[in-house]
């Protein structure tokens, strides 16, 4: 799925803020002008990936930013964030903060409601803030802290009134065991904004214990890295509460001011736009041969319509028309920006049902580029605390040349992109094509039986009789996001099993009754 947020030419007409310098707001526009447009139109966010966690995150990727849809139940909103550069200052602690935010209108639909912009300014606003309810021990009395913080108390409410901002009038109650840090989370329960509240101490990311201070979100949860809690005004640092009985003044600074864009619209970008995907026709057939690992069966092809800043990931239209053969084990940034139509593709059901592989005229089923033999290993004499004991070591040249082996063994999956240009005024396209490569593993499989084994010997003479046969089918990756029925575990006994006999060499320590039963069900299962 692909979105496009259009209409946002509100960015060329706004002033300056007050408070805000020249250079300081010349980079801040720059910055969000080139992640929303690109070459003057509007960009198109690609899915990316779906958190599931306490608030489920639907995240859309472009280059030098991200728009983001919180499912939350109470305040459902998408949200655009710009990637801050890596130089520490005055735009990297603002792009830290999202620079748009949509409210969903549900009643009108998920890409429905009205778009505002962060500007990058502070005000410095103050609150006024009085005791209530009960006095409690504070969080460091709790602790049993001696000296300053020895029987020091504070109120089990707090209620909040601020003129500039009523957004955050209310009364707070103190949820000391709720999970805030330092036992400093408060809930508003009484207010005329329906919006849920919250008051806490926030603490920065590489930051002392000095300026931690407490913030007004709506979101009270552990963050993950990178993500940004959203906080609406941020008291002042030095201040906490305590058991004075008085109004107190404290000074606060709103992080932002926001303007509304009634123009801006989130639309679906993919609404016009065809795509094909194709699978085989007929059933594949494998024939199992020394250098059948050479050629992977294409399973799947697939082919989507391009934007401008893909070229990143399909390459130049024209300038490559070779297939490009990603590296699947360093290819988790591209696989995230081909999301966006990967997460819709279906794995054929021809696929997920087990297939032969014909083994018609072969004398020979190893293959030591794909299962190369194991280093050779001898036994080496050690004489700890006066006793010999026997130590398995590897060959150091073998054991080498096998890990060498093994980084160049063929993978079971290949996946390749190109792009294509588009004709008669066409937009450009982009193929892939994902093939397996069975043959490898079947090699695989047939060396994974340990040498001078019974099963083994057993392949032997199957090889021998030309009956030996491999069957290959394709898993679905599962992410698990249902529970999984499974049959109510039970736990058997094996007092009626058929007890084995007494080992031979068990003769200072034989085998109890039951340990007999139990080595007769392993005999069994060898």
């Amino acid at each position: 799925m692909r979105v496009q947020l259009n209409h946002m030419e509100v960015l060329a007409d706004l002033d300056r803020p007050q408070g805000v310098g020249k250079q300081e707001w010349e980079e801040w526009t720059d910055a969000v002008t080139t992640v929303m447009t690109t070459d003057g139109v509007p960009t198109v966010w690609q899915f990316s990936v779906l958190d599931r966690g306490a608030v489920w995150t639907v995240k859309y990727h472009a280059p030098g930013g991200s728009l983001e849809l919180r499912l939350d139940p109470e305040d459902p909103c998408w949200s655009i964030y710009i990637d801050p550069p890596a130089k520490r200052g005055w735009l990297r602690t603002v792009l830290e903060h999202s620079v748009a935010q949509m409210q969903v209108d549900e009643a009108a639909g998920l890409l429905s409601g009205t778009w505002k912009l962060r500007l990058p300014c502070e005000q410095k606003i103050a609150i006024k803030v009085l005791g209530q309810g009960e006095l409690v021990q504070s969080w460091q009395a709790g602790l049993g802290l001696k000296g300053k913080f020895e029987n020091t108390q504070r109120w089990s409410k707090l209620q909040v009134t601020s003129d500039a901002m009523p957004a955050v009038d209310g009364v707070y109650q103190l949820l000391e065991r709720c999970g805030g840090a330092l036992g400093s989370l408060h809930k508003r329960i009484e207010s005329s904004h329906p919006t849920t509240l919250f008051m806490l101490i926030e603490s920065g990311r590489c930051t002392g214990s000095d300026d931690d201070g407490f913030v007004f979100a709506a979101n009270p949860r552990r963050l993950s890295y990178g993500e940004s809690r959203g906080s609406v005004l941020r008291a002042d640092r030095s201040w906490r509460p305590s058991s004075e009985s008085t109004v107190q003044e404290v000074e606060c600074t709103a992080f932002s001011d926001w303007r509304t864009m009634e123009a801006a619209c989130l639309d679906l970008f993919d609404k016009q736009v065809s795509a094909a995907v194709s699978i085989p026709a007929e059933p594949i057939e494998l024939a199992m041969s020394e250098d059948g690992w050479k050629t992977a069966a294409t399973v799947l092809r697939c082919t989507v319509p391009l934007v401008r800043h893909d070229r990143k990931v399909w390459g130049d239209v024209g300038k490559n028309p070779e297939w490009m053969l990603l590296n699947l084990r360093k290819s988790k940034s591209v696989f995230s920006q081909l999301a966006w139509f990967t997460n819709r593709l279906e794995l054929p059901e021809e696929l997920k049902s087990w297939s032969a592989i014909s083994t018609q005229g072969t004398d020979s089923y190893g293959c030591d580029r794909c299962a190369p033999k194991m280093p050779v290993v001898c036994w080496k004499v050690v004489t700890v605390k006066g006793k010999d004991k026997y130590v398995p070591v590897e060959d150091a040249c073998e054991a080498a040349h096998f890990e060498h082996a093994l980084k160049q063994r063929p993978d079971p999956f290949k996946l390749q992109l190109r792009a294509v240009a588009g004709k008669r005024g066409n937009s450009h396209t982009g193929e892939m094509r994902i093939a397996v490569n069975a043959l490898s593993l079947a090699h695989r499989a047939n060396s994974s039986i340990p040498t001078n084994s019974v099963a083994r010997a057993a392949v032997g003479t199957l090889e021998a009789a030309h009956e030996l046969g491999f069957d290959w089918r394709v898993v679905e990756h599962n992410d698990m996001t249902t529970v999984p029925h499974f049959q109510k575990l039970s736990l058997g006994s094996n007092k009626k099993d058929k007890p084995a006999g007494q080992p031979p060499n068990f003769k200072k320590f034989p085998l109890r009754p039951e340990q007999l039963r139990s080595l007769h069900l392993s005999l069994i299962h060898i």
